[in-house]
C-alpha cells in the first residue's frame, strides 16, 4: 500500500469495490458484503505490509548470525584434538 490512510480498511475495500462496479453493486449489496468481510479477514492476524517486511529482514539477519555462528563451532570443533578414551 502506497498511500496510508486512515480510514478502516474494509471501508476502503467496500469502497473500491463501489468504484468498480459502479451501479452493477447496489448500497444493499454492499452494506450485506461488509459483515461477509469482517468475519472473513477476522479470521487471520493481519499486519501491515512494512511491519511484516520488517520482521521478515530481522528474521533473516537472525538466520545468517545463526549460520555464522554454526560454521564458526564447526571449525571450533574441527581444531580440538581427538579424546579417545
Amino acid at each position: 500500500m502506497a498511500n496510508e490512510s486512515a480510514t478502516n480498511p474494509l471501508d476502503e475495500l467496500i469502497d473500491r469495490i463501489r468504484q468498480t462496479l459502479g451501479e452493477l453493486a447496489p448500497e444493499s449489496l454492499l452494506n450485506r458484503l461488509k459483515p461477509v468481510f469482517e468475519d472473513f479477514l477476522g479470521q487471520f492476524q493481519l499486519v501491515p505490509q512494512r511491519e511484516f517486511q520488517a520482521h521478515l529482514e530481522h528474521l533473516q539477519q537472525l538466520e545468517a548470525s545463526v549460520s555464522q555462528l554454526e560454521m564458526r563451532i564447526r571449525s571450533l570443533e574441527s581444531r580440538k584434538p581427538s579424546q579417545n578414551s
